[in-house]
């Protein structure tokens, strides 16, 4: 199932999962009962009976959500709200900062930029997304929750587009990055020196070789200006709130599985400037 998560395509819903079953069988696997796995994994989607659904638990509890989406993977995570559990807390947390900027960098089909805009309504919400069909997924899910208005969106984000973000952006600012290593390049106190007064969620993704790792790293770029906290990721999700369609034990982690590669977790960055 994990390497089937990687080959499919980018197929979704039972047309992916029964690729599964073929991908298996090449690879030697038993695939007596995939089918019989495929239904019960299919009868989550089955709950999920508008074109348009709601995120049933978590920070974004009664976001609308694509039912289209849902149908991908760990999307369906989104929709019963375990996805990310372990930034549940950092969420809770900020909520109470009347943030007046939110910057997303890496906005992906946009559930964090939406359920953001959702929890601060004051708050002008720009998104950096380099993937064509991600946007347009970020600009559909912000027109189905009211909060277009207060949506832009832009495609990769470069150093030269955040410089000049910042040079005119309101405060207070939170800003969100997961762009798979760029976060090295991109959040430099020395280039924006605004991220100062900035609280930041940001997921590392080590890929150096230096002997440095990147904790390290931005511990010290930002341990002047900010009280970090590391989040650890973890690979054994809570499932209790999925609906009970008879999953074994193997299924239950495939479901909750977010095929991270390269991530290390993500730190919390409060500006001590504020």
């Amino acid at each position: 199932l994990e390497g089937g998560g990687q080959e499919t395509g980018g197929r979704s819903g039972t047309e992916a999962l029964s690729a599964i079953v073929g991908l298996a069988a090449a690879a030697g696997v038993a695939t007596r009962d995939l089918p019989q796995r495929i239904e019960r994994l299919s009868a989550l989607r089955d709950r999920l009976r508008d074109d348009v659904c709601l995120v049933q638990h978590g920070p974004f509890q009664g976001m609308k959500y694509a039912k289209a989406r849902a149908l991908e993977g760990m999307a369906l995570m989104k929709v019963y709200g375990l996805y990310e559990q372990e930034l549940f807390g950092v969420v809770d947390e900020i909520r109470p900062k009347g943030y007046l900027s939110i910057v997303n960098i890496g906005a992906a089909d946009g559930f964090y930029s939406v359920g953001l805009a959702r929890l601060f309504p004051e708050a002008l919400v720009t998104s950096f997304e380099m993937v064509d069909v991600e946007r347009e997924a970020c600009a559909a899910l912000a027109e189905h929750n009211g909060v277009a208005d207060r949506m832009k969106l832009l495609g990769t984000a470069t150093l030269d587009a955040l410089k000049t973000l910042f040079q005119n952006i309101a405060e207070p600012c939170f800003v969100l990055c997961d762009c798979e290593g760029a976060e090295v390049e991109l959040l430099s106190l020395q280039e924006i020196p605004r991220l100062a007064s900035c609280d930041l969620l940001v997921e590392l993704h080590d890929f150096s070789h230096s002997g440095t790792t990147i904790m390290e790293s931005f511990g010290a770029r930002f341990a002047a200006t900010h009280d970090a906290r590391f989040i650890n990721l973890r690979p054994d999700k809570f499932l209790g709130h999925l609906p009970d369609v008879g999953l074994s034990t193997a299924e239950r982690i495939y479901v909750g599985c977010e095929w991270r590669h390269h991530s290390v977790g993500c730190v919390f960055l409060q500006s001590r400037n504020r």
